[in-house]
């Protein structure tokens, strides 16, 4: 350890947190490592820009920091070092000249953050991620100056400086930029884990465990500068993050928790793939065929409440295209698709949706029952709507002869059928207000399955 002079003029020893403190009070001046980031979209080549000037930075302010330890270290007494905080400026050759190298890395400093936390400012305003800030996000000019974030950080800056003392502060200020570092690294370390083909770290000597290690470090070195302030910074994170989670903005940053939990899924259903069904773990799993999950949200909600067991359901819908599957046959398949898409979400129905193209109904319903789901999660029941007039086979909802050969099909593919008539009517509150809905449901127990 070092050491600190009493009142009586003995050198008193100072312990391993009296270390701890001193780093608080240093490691702010050593935060301009994110400065390359934090203006990354003024760069023309961040990704050689970034690197190259962090690095570089780096390397000559260590360089220039031990010259100096060892320099000072070798003219001057450790009394004096202890007791003269500008005791350069005592054995510099020009005195004033240490003055303005001071007021030269303070200002340094000081633009590279006023610069920097503005834009993320700006980034996060533009997002809108939080309420009541957007007005921050404005950019003027042709470099989209973030002008009124600048002079929030103005004001923030100039309100800290008028405590007159900065130490109690810096604690605080340390772990806010430990486990933004921490964060960073983590990022890092499960971007590596997710195995996204977009992550191609070009960084020669990165390697995912190390970016592990740094963020554990910097959450170990958080708890030692003071675990009071660690603690109120791990509190501000996390509720950012239930705010978000719980908000779910409609924002995509293409995150590692996107990339981790498409590998997640992608091995877990390789595995169920593997796994031999059991008469134990049966689950019903649905395929709804409907023209449009708009026109007939009751019955996809009907097989939504029997789907509560937690399996498989899917909304297949058909488009008749008989001629080649032009642009015009793509568009129109795409807006069913949104369609369907917003109506499950006005619905409150968690299912999986598709539309496919097909020359006729019976060859879209037959080819959607074969291939819908994937591995394990497929579906082994078909729900279809109850035709009115099946047994006009010209007059009827459904062409010739089609219904009949849609049951037939689905026995054939050893599917359970669900038809449901006037289903809709469950979900009609003008229809369940006025009077009591009565109706039967018929159950067919195939004997030749083993029932």
């Amino acid at each position: 350890g070092g050491g600190g002079t009493g009142g009586g003029g003995t050198v008193e020893t100072f312990g391993f947190l009296e270390f701890f403190d001193q780093f608080a009070l240093f490691f702010p001046a050593a935060t301009g490592i994110m400065a390359g980031a934090n203006i990354s979209g003024d760069l023309k080549d961040p990704a050689v820009n970034i690197p190259v000037g962090t690095l570089s930075a780096v390397a000559i302010s260590t360089a220039v920091y031990t010259g100096l330890v060892v320099a000072i270290g070798a003219v001057a007494s450790r009394e004096r070092l202890l007791d003269n905080p500008l005791v350069m400026q005592s054995i510099s050759a020009w005195g004033p000249l240490v003055i303005v190298g001071v007021l030269a890395a303070t200002l340094s400093s000081a633009l590279a953050t006023l610069v920097g936390a503005p834009r993320v400012l700006q980034a996060v305003c533009k997002d809108r991620l939080f309420p009541y800030i957007g007005v921050f996000g404005k950019g003027y000019g042709p470099s989209d100056e973030p002008r009124q974030a600048y002079l929030l950080a103005y004001v923030v800056a100039a309100a800290f400086i008028c405590i007159g003392d900065l130490n109690p502060i810096a604690n605080l200020i340390t772990n806010f930029f430990l486990v933004s570092y921490a964060l960073v690294n983590f990022a890092c370390f499960a971007a590596s884990m997710s195995k996204a083909p977009g992550w191609r770290p070009s960084f020669k000597l990165y390697n995912p465990w190390l970016s592990l290690v740094g963020a554990l470090a910097c959450l170990a070195i958080m708890v030692l500068v003071e675990w009071i302030t660690a603690c109120v910074t791990v509190v501000v994170c996390a509720a950012i993050y239930a705010y978000l989670y719980y908000k779910q903005p409609e924002v995509n940053w293409g995150s590692a928790g996107q990339a981790w939990v498409y590998e997640h899924t992608l091995r877990m259903s390789q595995r169920l793939v593997r796994v031999k069904p059991h008469v134990k773990n049966y689950r019903p799993a649905y395929v709804v065929m409907c023209k449009s999950v708009r026109e007939e949200l009751g019955m996809v909600q009907f097989v939504s409440y029997l789907n509560r067991g937690g399996g498989v359901m899917m909304c297949g819908s058909v488009l008749v295209g008989a001629g080649a599957f032009d642009v015009a046959l793509a568009e129109r398949r795409r807006e069913l698709l949104a369609d369907n898409d917003r109506a499950l979400r006005t619905g409150g129905v968690a299912a999986f949706q598709d539309v496919l193209v097909a020359p006729t109904l019976v060859s879209g319903v037959h080819a959607c029952m074969q291939v819908s789901g994937l591995g394990g999660l497929r579906p082994n029941t078909v729900v279809l709507g109850f035709d009115e007039n099946w047994a006009r086979s010209t007059h009827g909802s459904w062409p010739d002869g089609t219904y009949v050969s849609l049951l037939r099909g689905a026995f054939a593919l050893n599917h359970s059928v669900v038809v449901t008539r006037n289903i809709g009517r469950l979900f009609d509150e003008a229809a369940t207000s006025s009077a009591q809905i009565g109706g039967r449901i018929d159950v067919y127990w195939l004997l030749d399955d083993g029932g």
